[in-house]
Formats: C-alpha cells, sequence, structure tokens
C-alpha cells in the first residue's frame, strides 16, 4: 500500500508569516516586498497552469508513425505562438499532456496558485516514467499535501521519499526506457542553460566524448582563423540519427 503521510505546515504561509520566517521587521519595506513576491509567486502558477492546458490541447501520439505529420504540424503551430523552437515544443506538449491528463488533482492546486510552478514541474520529471495507474496514486497523495504552505525543501524531501518507495518495489525504468533530454534555464537572468541527457552509461560516456571531441575541434577552427584573419564562424551543433557533431 502506498504511503499515505499526513504533510502539513507549522503555519499558513502568509505575507506576515512569511515576513517573520524571514526574520523581517512587520511593516517594512521588505516586508510589503515579500508579501508581493508571494501574490507573483501564486499568480506565476496559476499562468503557467492556464498556458499548459492550451499547450495540451495539441497533443498528437508520439509513438504513432502515422501521425508524424499531423504532430509536426501541432508542434509548429505552437512554436510559433510561443516564440520558440519547435524540439522545446515537443516537450512541452508531452509534459502538459501528462500534467492534465495524469496529474489533474495538483494541477488543479497549482492552477489555484498554491503549488510553485518549479515543484510541479519537479513532480512531472518524478513520474513520467511510471505507469498512469502510479501516476494516479502520486497525484492523489500529493494533492493531499499542504502545498500552499510547506516550505520547499520539506516538499522536495517528500517527494523524494514517495518516489522511492515506488523505485523499491520495481518501479525502476530500464535505461532505455528512462531516456530523456531536457533543457533547463540557469533560474538566473544570465543567459546560461544547462543541457540534461539521460541514458545508459556507456552512450552518455560516448556521447561526451563526441562533443567534447566537436568542441575541441571547432575551438581550433577559430584560433586558426583568427590566426590568419579568415571569417571566424559560430560553433552549431547538430544531430544526425542521434548522434551528435560539431560544425564550424
Amino acid at each position: 500500500m502506498v504511503p499515505s503521510r499526513r504533510v502539513r505546515a507549522r503555519s499558513v504561509l502568509t505575507a506576515e508569516s512569511a515576513a517573520r520566517r524571514g526574520k523581517l521587521e512587520a511593516g517594512s519595506a521588505d516586508a510589503a516586498a515579500v508579501g508581493r513576491l508571494l501574490q507573483m509567486q501564486r499568480a506565476a502558477s496559476t499562468a503557467r497552469a492556464a498556458l499548459w492546458a492550451q499547450v495540451a490541447m495539441f497533443w498528437v501520439d508520439r509513438d504513432d508513425p502515422d501521425l508524424v505529420e499531423e504532430r509536426q504540424e501541432a508542434d509548429l503551430a505552437v512554436a510559433i505562438a510561443l516564440r520558440t523552437t519547435t524540439s522545446k515544443v515537443a516537450y512541452l506538449v508531452r509534459d502538459a499532456h501528462l500534467a492534465v491528463t495524469d496529474l489533474p488533482r495538483t494541477f488543479a492546486r497549482l492552477a489555484g496558485g498554491d503549488m510553485p510552478v518549479d515543484w510541479f514541474e519537479k513532480l512531472v520529471r518524478a513520474v513520467r516514467d511510471l505507469s498512469p495507474y502510479q501516476r494516479e496514486q502520486i497525484d492523489e497523495l500529493v494533492a493531499g499535501w499542504d502545498l500552499a504552505s510547506i516550505p520547499a525543501d520539506r516538499f522536495l524531501d517528500e517527494l523524494r521519499l514517495l518516489r522511492a518507495w515506488f523505485d523499491a518495489r520495481g518501479a525502476r525504468p530500464s535505461p532505455e526506457a528512462a531516456r530523456d533530454v531536457a533543457v533547463e534555464l540557469s533560474g538566473h537572468d544570465d543567459g546560461i542553460a544547462c543541457l540534461r541527457i539521460t541514458g545508459p552509461i556507456p552512450e552518455i560516456h560516448s556521447l561526451a566524448a563526441r562533443l567534447e571531441a566537436a568542441s575541441r575541434a571547432v575551438q581550433t577552427q577559430q584560433r586558426h582563423a583568427l590566426e590568419t584573419g579568415a571569417p571566424v564562424r559560430a560553433c552549431q551543433f547538430v544531430c544526425v540519427s542521434g548522434v551528435v557533431t560539431g560544425r564550424g
């Protein structure tokens, strides 16, 4: 039986209690700013839920070879509207569909502003490789947590424990089933992002070696161009049949 721990906060999170937790003086400018930030967090959660609800409407079965053209058209439409790339949209549509279909209770908590966007995205990543029934179980449990008031570290700890319970009972996927590629922003407005690739260790090591070799080749070419005065071309990485290579 899935553990049904009561995850409750010691007190309700309000603008006033947030200021107290942060040891800010009541009525100060900082305390008022914290209150506004709390409102902005809740508004951001509601806005993200609204966005995902619209994106989920463009879901086309990713495993049906007969729907490739339809899927590409849907991804292109969303990419144009969101002013992003179709590769990013493919993952966004997948996660939005999963959220709306398999996590309706926690999705409602996101829409209500109770659950920060970052928390919900971590929940989605945690359940991607589980069965629909297992996702339903986790959705019901997490939706019952005091999501509007518990601290972030408490949420993350409880989510790890819950996922570990499923892993201990054979829910851990094979390396092939766990394959994933995701682009994660740093969280700061610094122009930095992280490419996270999940897969079998030998293939990841091979990919890392090819990326490093390609990077060194491009650096050598660029240094040569600087020395000779030739045009310096930007580095581009392309993926052909699952093999990542670099070219100037």
